[in-house]
């Protein structure tokens, strides 16, 4: 069958990764954090999505907390794009709703490709390939799923069991059943029957997703119809209706629609692919030593055995270690038996709730303009680093209860102090005073690095009184004095 349609990848940058603690945390998760090759597996993502031929423009849907970090990623692609804003994490059903109720507007029977930002996929032509023959059969009116074939018995899958060959769609057959997370025996169980992963891409009509959505969840359609009448659009950027949305509830497409839906097809993928979903599912994209360690930085592994070792930056000496996996970051530590691994989620969920920082926030923090890292921080005074990406501006701001000193390491920065303006370059400094409102520009095409010494009475983020932003983030108008 020959696609004549509108083709529509969907990339759908939610999800916590809290299996991936203390790499992956709720304000900057796995699809941002993980990274191979200086890129994160949402930039990849966006990449494949890029460089797929059939592609008319590509959408992001993802939570609006974590609006800069995606438009960064969605500003380095060429084609078209369109960010959809949610305004609170409701699972992939609502997701692939607002995408498909926003495309069926203009275009109802355009396929669209819904793909997670946090899968690894070994061979890009491989998965373009795949997608080409998913879209043969969604545009027959099948919503398509790629499959994976086992190479392990897995417990952390979901899994799909393929059927007949489905005539209308060369490579596709008809999906059987699905099953959540198996336990091991089970698992094992399907590897034998020819089950395959189900990989979480979904491929589709918009009209036969909103189709399928109606008949089996009505309610989670109507709230992101709603959200969608009620959204505000700004150029490339559409924020969802916040009341609206909200009333939605949190569920996947797995429970929403396949699980009931007649028509599912799947088809094979065969491209490497992998979940990165917890710690052994990275550990097994690392070659292992003769003794069946894994390690990644600057590490030395003496009489180990089945170890997996995380710890990029600083050396770190194990002996003796029989199945354990060790993850360092600069501000928190795992250690743990592989067999516990299951447990993490848990843990950390309930670690959140009794407010440890370090299940939130990285050292690192993310920011429209660049990013800060914390140093060091003591009685009445915190050193940051902070780089500043070219063009980057931090807002026009003051501090009622700090002042700060700056030092830049790399690059010119343009200062705003009280009524002067004026430019710092390599080793030169400057002293912001309590209560003076000021700005940090880089007008530069390198990336600027300064050294931040903050001294005062009182360090929070909250001490930050904005009176103007180039971000759209909240500002103030009242003035210090």
């Amino acid at each position: 069958m020959k696609v004549t349609s509108k083709i529509y990848p969907v990339v759908l940058c939610g999800g916590s990764g809290l299996r991936l603690w203390p790499l992956s945390r709720r304000d900057f998760p796995k699809q941002f954090a993980v990274s191979k090759g200086g890129k994160s597996l949402c930039q990849r993502t966006f990449e494949r999505a890029d460089s797929y031929a059939l592609a008319d423009a590509i959408i992001g849907v993802g939570h609006q907390d974590y609006r800069f970090l995606i438009k960064d990623v969605m500003g380095k692609i060429r084609k078209s794009n369109l960010l959809l804003l949610e305004p609170a994490s409701r699972n992939t059903a609502p997701a692939i709703a607002s995408a498909a109720v926003h495309i069926a507007k203009k275009y109802p029977d355009a396929v669209l490709i819904c793909m997670p930002s946090d899968h690894q996929i070994g061979s890009t032509a491989g998965f373009h390939r795949t997608l080409t023959r998913a879209v043969r059969a969604a545009a027959a009116g099948w919503i398509t799923v790629l499959g994976v074939a086992p190479t392990y018995p897995a417990t952390s899958f979901g899994y799909i069991k393929p059927g007949e060959p489905i005539k209308e769609a060369p490579h596709a057959r008809k999906a059987d059943a699905f099953a959540e997370k198996p336990t091991r025996g089970r698992a094992l169980r399907y590897l034998r029957k020819g089950y395959r992963w189900n990989s979480g891409v979904v491929v589709a009509r918009a009209d036969v997703l909103l189709d399928a959505l109606a008949r089996h969840v009505p309610d989670v359609l109507s709230a992101c119809e709603a959200a969608l009448s009620g959204a505000v659009e700004d150029n490339d950027q559409i924020s969802l209706k916040e009341s609206a949305f909200l009333a939605c509830k949190s569920i996947s497409f797995d429970y929403a629609v396949l699980e009931k839906e007649e028509r599912v097809a799947v088809v094979d993928l065969q491209a490497g692919w992998s979940d990165v979903g917890n710690w052994e599912e990275l550990a097994k994209s690392i070659k292992q030593d003769a003794d069946g360690n894994r390690t990644v930085g600057d590490v030395r592994a003496g009489s180990c055995t089945g170890a997996f070792i995380y710890s990029p930056e600083r050396f770190t000496m194990a002996l003796g270690l029989r199945n354990i996996v060790v993850i360092d970051t600069a501000d928190a530590l795992l250690v743990a038996e592989r067999s516990k691994l299951d447990d993490l989620k848990t843990v950390v969920g309930e670690l959140t709730v009794k407010g440890r920082p370090e299940m939130v926030h990285h050292r690192r923090v993310a920011k429209p303009w660049g990013s800060y890292q914390a140093v060091d921080r003591g009685e009445m005074y915190q050193v940051k680093r902070i780089t500043v990406k070219p063009g980057g501006v931090l807002s026009l701001q003051y501090h009622h209860h700090r002042a700060e000193h700056w030092v830049v390491v790399k690059g010119t920065a343009l200062v705003t102090c009280g009524e002067r303006q004026f430019q710092l370059k390599q080793n030169e400094s400057t002293y912001i005073p309590q209560g003076a409102v000021h700005r940090l520009e880089n007008a530069s095409s390198e990336p600027l690095e300064i050294i931040e010494v903050q001294t005062g009475s009182y360090l929070g983020e909250d001490d930050i009184v904005r009176l103007s932003d180039n971000y759209g983030r909240k500002v103030e108008v009242k003035m210090p004095g």
